[in-house]
């Protein structure tokens, strides 16, 4: 369904509404709305709100919100820290983060990575293409750029750490049964980390090593091979 993200926005059935600016001239040049069409709109609070476009002119959409849902978030939330990698890669990523539903990213400063100020609007920009694209109704939230170090390790249920396995013994991750599990994924730069930085992740608890019998991968690739992966084992749980 075409969407809107309205960040933090409260909605209310009965609601009218106005869309003006940007959204208004994609909404009528590029996607061609039209009167009597519905519009799906998030505010990455979990709510979505279907609003019923009653009319167009060039300067704004005018219409009503006829009912508001309330999506309860899953008892199994992700989080990444991924070393941080070029502008438009990391954009990828933050995009892919936001379609398979991780909750957080932590960008991480390590031996192998870039280094460079995050641009928040551009980021915000990237995360409310992706929202409206995959139609989640939760939002990403972006950290500041941090080191292993600075890291909050003793908050997670699980850390699963991906790493070439050339180098290290692989190990299937071994799941176990909990209510609300919070999971962190960690992977690194292009580059991958250097041997220090795997074993002081592997020294965090809950920490356990998965290795993928598989060529270098980019970070680009690794992200959502991983998070397939590792989603898809706990949520047979």
């Amino acid at each position: 369904m075409r969407a809107l993200f309205y960040k933090n926005q409260k909605f209310e059935e009965g609601q009218n509404w106005v869309i003006e600016g940007e959204d208004l001239h994609h909404l009528s040049n590029v996607v061609r709305v039209e009167t009597k069409e519905t519009i799906l709109f998030l505010n990455g609070l979990g709510d979505k709100a279907f609003f019923l476009v009653e009319e167009i002119s060039k300067k704004k959409i005018e219409g009503v919100i006829q009912k508001v849902e309330q999506v309860n978030k899953k008892n199994i939330s992700y989080e990444i820290a991924v070393g941080l990698i070029k502008k438009n890669d990391f954009d990828l990523v933050v995009k892919q983060a936001v379609e398979m539903g991780v909750s957080k990213i932590y960008p991480l400063m390590t031996k192998f990575s870039q280094d460079y100020p995050l641009n928040e609007e551009r980021l915000e920009r990237v995360i409310k293409s992706a929202i409206e694209q995959s139609n989640n109704p939760f939002n990403l939230e972006i950290s500041k750029a941090t080191t292993l170090e600075e890291m909050n390790w003793n908050i997670y249920s699980e850390i699963y750490l991906a790493h070439n396995a050339e180098s290290f013994e692989a190990k299937a991750p071994e799941m176990r049964e909990q209510i609300n599990k919070k999971i962190l994924i960690v992977l690194g730069p292009e580059g991958g980390f250097a041997e220090g930085e795997v074993n002081f992740v592997l020294e965090q608890p809950e920490t356990r090593l998965v290795a993928f019998q598989t060529e270098i991968m980019r970070t680009t690739t690794a992200v959502p091979y991983c998070l397939g992966f590792v989603s898809s084992s706990v949520d047979r749980l």
